[in-house]
């Protein structure tokens, strides 16, 4: 006769549902290093920009176009950092098991963003093609080309960055936003747009090393519970 397993203790079970909701967070945030990709990849931005114009920030931005072969690795950053991200959330972060979105996932909230972004994408999209075809840019065919690339690659990917903090969707305009204007032509105003790059990945880079430290720490608690 098999003798039963003695029950789990109330504090046992609180401890287990904190540990699994932790689980659940970190790996569908992708835990850390996603975020910290993410945010080296928005000062490379930064970098670049700023050498581009031989460290001679403007305030209000202006027309002041860079060579689009000197720039032109830049298009590939935003979809690299999607597809490290979700490489490294299904193979390191996910690892102890997949994270089943629950049913309020398409909530008001994320609808009415959804419906905002189908407004501003197109603005956004006019007041950076208006520069190109009006100005006598040199590869003018191909910066469109990479600028409507860009755009229609926020578009679709805007619908996965919604399952993600307010941190990580605005990394991902930004990823996207900053070649295109640097194809465009614009030059980014450093009261503004220019200081957003680096203050998002400076943030980023922070959070997201604290969220992997984090994930460790759930990690080897789930490896105690074995």
């Amino acid at each position: 006769m098999c003798d039963a397993s003695p029950p789990l203790s109330q504090q046992h079970l609180a401890s287990l549902q904190a540990l699994t909701r932790d689980y659940a967070r970190l790996s569908r945030s992708g835990a850390g290093l996603g975020k910290v990709l993410g945010g080296f990849f928005l000062l490379a931005l930064a970098v670049v920009e700023l050498a581009g114009h031989h460290g001679r920030p403007t305030f209000l931005g202006g027309f002041a176009p860079l060579p689009v072969t000197s720039i032109l690795a830049l298009g590939l950053l935003p979809f690299l950092w999607l597809a490290a991200r979700e490489v490294m959330g299904r193979w390191w972060y996910r690892r102890h098991g997949d994270v089943v979105p629950s049913a309020g996932e398409f909530s008001t909230g994320r609808a009415r963003r959804l419906r905002i972004a189908g407004i501003l994408l197109p603005v956004l999209l006019l007041c950076c093609l208006v520069p190109i075809l009006a100005g006598s840019l040199p590869w003018k065919g191909l910066r469109v080309a990479l600028v409507l690339g860009l755009a229609l690659g926020l578009s679709l990917a805007w619908r996965r960055l919604q399952d993600r903090g307010r941190l990580e969707r605005f990394m991902g305009i930004l990823l996207f936003t900053g070649p295109i204007l640097m194809f465009s032509g614009i030059q980014m105003a450093a009261g503004d747009t220019l200081l957003a790059f680096p203050a998002a990945g400076i943030a980023a880079i922070i959070m997201g090393l604290r969220e992997h430290l984090a994930f460790r720490r759930v990690e080897r608690e789930l490896a105690g519970e074995r």
